[in-house]
């Protein structure tokens, strides 16, 4: 007797902590996205969407076969087209007041981080037409502008 009425308390008891305890669905998920082309590639870029917080990590540019330097101005856009829209997810911009020695290109392309980036809402679109543009101009006067149409994998 003292062994089912032990047994039924435990199971009462494990019903109990099983009700009042709320089991959590929360869901981390990462991506990873890169691209490359003829004069630029873009490597360990991550996006990451969480139940409190979207980030959003451009990872490292590469210069391939192109000599950046003496710049008076660039930018950096990460972006999607939405119902052919461009949405930005991600920008800088720099620029300098010099007029001899301008800027080199950075390699680190930034991060961003909100509780709603509304990555999440859109991560399907984004894994589809995630682009990055990299455009400017040089001290004396001559622009540039490349573009890459990254690859978004889902990694976790």
């Amino acid at each position: 007797m003292k062994k089912k009425f032990s047994i039924v308390h435990l199971v009462i008891i494990a019903l109990y902590f099983m009700s009042s305890c709320q089991i959590s669905n929360h869901q981390t998920k990462v991506f990873t996205f890169s691209g490359k082309n003829s004069s630029i590639s873009i490597n360990n870029g991550v996006i990451i969407i969480d139940e409190d917080i979207e980030k959003f990590i451009g990872g490292n540019l590469t210069l391939i076969n192109i000599d950046l330097k003496n710049i008076k101005y660039y930018s950096t856009e990460f972006y999607y087209y939405k119902d052919n829209l461009k949405i930005i997810l991600h920008s800088d911009i720099v620029s300098t007041n010099a007029t001899v020695d301008g800027l080199n290109v950075s390699t680190e392309l930034g991060y961003g981080s909100s509780e709603k980036l509304y990555i999440s809402e859109n991560i399907n679109i984004i894994k589809n037409s995630l682009n990055f543009s990299l455009s400017g101009a040089f001290i004396n006067g001559e622009s540039f502008e490349y573009n890459i149409v990254l690859d978004v994998k889902e990694v976790l």
